[in-house]
């Protein structure tokens, strides 16, 4: 037996209509996971600055020396090398939303630059760290607010 043209085609259509219903919720599931998955990282870091400020009588990292008034200048790669010597984390997680595990330390008075060209932005001032990526979530909410 074999199958007319118009079978054949009736088959692709089907086909095709499954694989239109079914892409949207697959990519919809893909964007979610990354979101709970930024948002555990940043849960995460924040444990360990936290971590890393209690073995430092409150002086977060990013500081050279832990001083945060000789060195008012924080930088992003004492920060990591500080969570990381101190095993405060093993490794800096990724952003996975641009795969970058890098950390740009800023000053009190500056706000935050959300530009993607680094995983994480942080002020050691406040112990605040954002994700480094522009736009909104699934639900609306800023990937910097997390």
């Amino acid at each position: 037996m074999a199958f007319s043209l118009v079978e054949l085609m009736i088959v692709v259509a089907v086909i095709g209509i499954v694989a239109a219903m079914v892409i949207p919720k697959v990519t919809n599931y893909s964007q979610e996971a990354k979101e709970a998955a930024a948002k555990e990282n940043l849960h995460t870091l924040r444990a360990a600055i936290e971590l890393y400020a209690s073995k430092h009588d409150g002086i977060p990292p990013g500081y050279i020396n832990n001083d945060p008034i000789a060195y008012s200048v924080p930088l992003g790669t004492y920060a990591r090398d500080q969570l990381l010597n101190e095993h405060c984390l093993r490794q800096i997680p990724r952003n996975p939303f641009n795969d970058k595990a890098t950390i740009l330390c800023i000053r009190t008075n500056f706000e935050f630059p959300i530009t993607g060209n680094y995983g994480y932005v942080y002020k050691p001032s406040t112990k605040t760290i954002k994700l480094d990526t522009p736009g909104t979530d699934s639900k609306g909410v800023l990937y910097s607010e997390y």
